[in-house]
């Protein structure tokens, strides 16, 4: 899934260099440029691939709408479904219940600190959902009306509710995970913290 998001996010970005300004305005899906800062990594891979965003919205004022404080760029499909696709995939890798994240701790930690882990995933999720409201409207992680981020209350309540039961217990759990499978958790983590942190 992955690869397969940032396959898609990187043909998007060529397409939308390379379609003409009638075709953008016409066939392109538009939104909000702070969508695409709420991501750490998916803000600088569109920075990489498009140049600055703030630049390419300067310079193209054809293509980009001004919607009060939010502009607007339209941007290929395909880079939308890569952005969305890399979203979803950060948020299956928190190691908490029995997500990709969660199974990925229990083998790497064992059963007991993979327990620790998840409650501290959980109450860090609450924590930003809660530190993220007290901003006030004016901040890029409250929508128009006020709300809180959509894409974390609805992860925190879909994880609460449907990835928080034990795991299966596995065939072998004495022995240890060997160190490349521990790095690449370690990788991954890291992947889904950047991807997530905005």
């Amino acid at each position: 899934g992955i690869v397969c998001s940032f396959l898609l996010l990187y043909l998007g970005s060529q397409s939308t260099l390379l379609a003409s300004p009638t075709e953008i305005q016409t066939s392109f899906p538009a939104i909000p440029v702070v969508w695409l800062q709420r991501s750490t990594l998916v803000g600088s891979l569109v920075d990489t691939l498009l140049g600055s965003v703030d630049a390419m919205v300067a310079t193209s004022k054809e293509t980009a709408i001004e919607a009060g404080e939010h502009t607007i760029v339209p941007l290929h499909p395909f880079m939308i479904a890569g952005y969305c696709g890399l979203l979803q995939q950060s948020l299956e890798l928190i190691p908490y219940g029995s997500t990709d994240g969660g199974r990925m701790s229990q083998a790497v930690f064992g059963r007991e600190t993979h327990f620790s882990i998840s409650a501290m995933s959980w109450l860090a999720m609450v924590a930003t959902l809660l530190l993220s409201s007290l901003d006030g409207p004016s901040s890029s992680n409250i929508t128009d009306d006020g709300s809180v981020i959509p894409w974390l209350f609805g992860a925190l309540v879909v994880l609460s509710l449907t990835q928080a039961d034990l795991e299966v217990p596995c065939r072998n759990e004495v022995d240890r995970v060997d160190p490349m499978r521990t790095i690449a958790a370690t990788v991954l983590y890291c992947f889904a913290a950047v991807c997530l942190i905005p």
